[in-house]
């Protein structure tokens, strides 16, 4: 047997209200339908450990939406037992500040994913209200077109940071460390050492690319397609690379071919 590290998304929830929650998640699945498509998700009950969630109803809706619950962090034991009777596993509270990058409903729920801010943040992203016709997911043609804003950031991004470029490219010209995550509506370019998440093309841009110059993900993304560092553990370890689609296939392929 040999031992790994899988990704998944953290849901933290801030308030114990089904109806929010379900309307919350929906917003951000419409986001990045592909990213979250069978998604596994954990729990993190550590906000509400006073009270009992109702983590069937909180399920039934994540299954709907396409995730996969699997565990909870947190909580109380009226929460575990609920988790072993629905056949989650029950995982310890967490006791850092940013265990995972997050994207919330302000106090309410929140996932690893892109929020509405266009903004360096370490606290989770938030949104605000109903989501807009501007956040939902367009085709692919719609979404380049509108591809036309860069971000660029000239510091290291540290772990527990997330950096959203919305609209268009994000350039980073240092490192982003383990336990960052970076996202862009468009490219994502790296001039330092790339060893957290990169999500590129979050809106469906299937010709969305992410360059770097040296390649040490935790995970990198195009257009919701994915590989987490064990696939990437090979030639193309630490070397400079380009990642994108060659049809629907994730492709990694030298910086300068």
């Amino acid at each position: 047997m040999k031992g790994g590290l899988i990704p998944m998304t953290i849901i933290e929830v801030g308030r114990l209200d089904v109806e929010n929650f379900k309307f919350t998640l929906e917003s951000k699945v419409a986001q990045m339908p592909a990213f979250f498509n069978g998604s596994p998700v954990v729990f993190a009950l550590e906000k509400v450990a006073d009270v009992a969630p109702d983590l069937e109803a909180m399920v039934t809706i994540s299954r709907s939406l396409g995730l996969i619950p699997v565990s909870i962090r947190g909580g109380n034991n009226i929460a575990a037992q609920q988790a072993r009777a629905l056949g989650l596993a029950v995982l310890p509270a967490s006791t850092r500040k940013a265990d995972s990058p997050a994207v919330s409903a302000q106090e309410e729920v929140t996932a690893t994913s892109p929020a509405e801010e266009q903004a360096e943040q370490v606290a989770p992203l938030s949104t605000e209200g109903p989501i807009s016709e501007e956040q939902t997911p367009r085709k692919t043609e719609a979404v380049k077109s509108e591809a036309t804003i860069t971000k660029i950031v000239h510091h290291p991004v540290r772990s527990g940071q997330q950096i959203y470029a919305q609209g268009g490219d994000l350039i980073v010209l240092s490192a982003v460390s383990a336990g960052a995550e970076i996202l862009a509506d468009g490219n994502i370019h790296v001039y330092g050492p790339l060893r957290g998440r990169a999500l590129a093309g979050i809106k469906g841009d299937t010709c969305a690319r992410i360059f770097c110059q040296s390649l040490e993900a935790e995970l990198v993304s195009v257009a919701g397609q994915y590989k987490i560092s064990e696939d990437l553990q090979n030639e193309h370890w630490r070397q400079p690379r380009q990642i994108y689609l060659d049809g629907e296939k994730l492709t990694i392929g030298p910086l300068n071919p």
